[in-house]
């Protein structure tokens, strides 16, 4: 026969490793919550990284092909002009400063 003593202190028992397993998972539970807040954390930050990064490798994108447009546009033969182009201007500017100086010297004179 049973005690009613002995089920009741038994009853207490697993009343009690009940309770402390509810308040562990209740731990549990929480740092489980609070990981996942973390990992959302990180997930939108990483997220909006890889956003400015493909917006960067878009731009790179954009100014390297709009090289490849100048690039073809300009050859050797362009370069070349602009260089005897650029001979010519330098030599106008050395025949005006010439002149400028001739014209200090003559009024120095007077």
């Amino acid at each position: 026969m049973i005690n009613i003593s002995q089920l009741y202190v038994n009853s207490l028992i697993i009343i009690d490793r009940l309770y402390k397993d509810i308040k562990d998972l209740n731990l549990l539970c929480r740092f489980i919550e609070d990981s996942l807040k973390v990992v959302n954390i990180i997930t939108e930050q990483i997220r909006l990284k890889m956003i400015t990064i493909k917006c960067q490798i878009r731009k790179v994108k954009l100014q390297l092909r709009h090289r490849e447009q100048l690039g073809e546009a300009l050859r050797v033969i362009d370069f070349e002009q602009l260089k005897i182009e650029n001979q010519i201007c330098v030599q106008k500017i050395d025949e005006k400063n010439q002149y400028l100086l001739g014209m200090k010297r003559f009024v120095g004179k007077t």
